[in-house]
């Protein structure tokens, strides 16, 4: 909700210049009515990460009510048109293509996913559509045009951050890397921290990547278990999370699991179990220490 009502104040000021010069152009800043800007928004409704999405939404639909309750921007009412994406990079450049061309919207919110808006991006640029992304942070997002933003850290920080946490904080020297090689945020996440962790002096042991809606990860786990790492970092979605930890668990791997922003989900917990359980609070408040630490807040 934090990242949606900050999007929407993003929103604003972009309106603001927007409409300042077409007064004279009825709605040419959003289709619709002369007193509306229609907002597109493509998340992920359905699907695997889903909870993303509804969330996401329900914290844009929040922040959309209290601007048209305080009177719009410059006296329009924000309409929100919104597409599921399925969970889906594909279907992201389908719905973009839909907002942009039949919806005519003025601005486009999305995705979470950083996949998704990759694939969305360049549809918006090429409509002259300003996107605004609340939490896709691999870097190539927002190199897709000039009209392409965002409101959230990118995953070199994040990478870096991770690997400092492994390496400075818990202490540990010997990692393994089990990650989505069809997936840019995947990819993209576990090559930061590769870097940076070698870079800090620690090794990489194993790496195992999967490819493809996978629900069994019994091979790569036990190809990462035969190297003996003493931390495994996962940069994926909670969804496979959930999954990957019981395999881990069930082959007897209980060195620490560390991952990125795409575990952050209530569902987390229920998918996993008391295999992810055993975090503790000390853990998890110096992980937010160090990420702090390292955006210089």
């Amino acid at each position: 909700m934090r990242y949606a009502l900050t999007l929407l104040i993003a929103l604003t000021a972009l309106f603001s210049a927007s409409l300042t010069g077409c007064k004279d152009k009825g709605n040419d800043a959003g289709g619709g009515d002369a007193d509306e800007i229609r907002v597109g928004v493509f998340l992920s409704l359905s699907g695997a990460n889903a909870d993303f999405g509804k969330t996401t939404k329900n914290g844009i639909d929040l922040a959309v009510e209290e601007i048209n309750e305080a009177g719009g921007i410059n006296g329009k009412k924000l309409v929100i048109i919104a597409k599921d994406t399925r969970s889906k990079p594909e279907e992201a450049q389908t719905v973009a293509k839909q907002l942009a061309s039949q919806d005519k919207v003025a601005v486009a919110i999305g995705s979470v996913e950083s996949g998704q808006s990759i694939k969305a991006a360049p549809v918006f640029q090429e409509a002259g559509i300003p996107m605004v992304s609340p939490s896709s942070t691999n870097p190539d997002v927002t190199k897709q045009g000039d009209r392409i933003f965002r409101v959230c850290y990118l995953d070199d920080f994040q990478g870096q951050a991770c690997a400092a946490f492994a390496y400075k904080d818990l202490n540990l020297r010997k990692a393994a890397l089990i990650y989505a090689q069809d997936d840019d945020y995947s990819k993209g996440l576990a090559q930061y921290f590769r870097e940076a962790f070698k870079g800090m002096g620690g090794s990489i042991v194993e790496e195992a990547p999967f490819q493809g809606d996978v629900s069994e990860f019994k091979d790569q786990v036990s190809k990462i278990a035969a190297a003996g790492p003493d931390v495994i970092f996962a940069p994926v979605y909670y969804a496979k999370i959930g999954l990957i930890a019981r395999d881990f668990r069930k082959q007897g791997v209980t060195v620490p699991l560390l991952g990125g922003d795409g575990w952050e989900s209530p569902q987390l917990i229920q998918l996993a179990g008391e295999t992810l359980e055993e975090a503790t609070s000390d853990t998890i408040t110096t992980l937010t220490t160090r990420m702090r630490r390292c955006r210089g807040i």
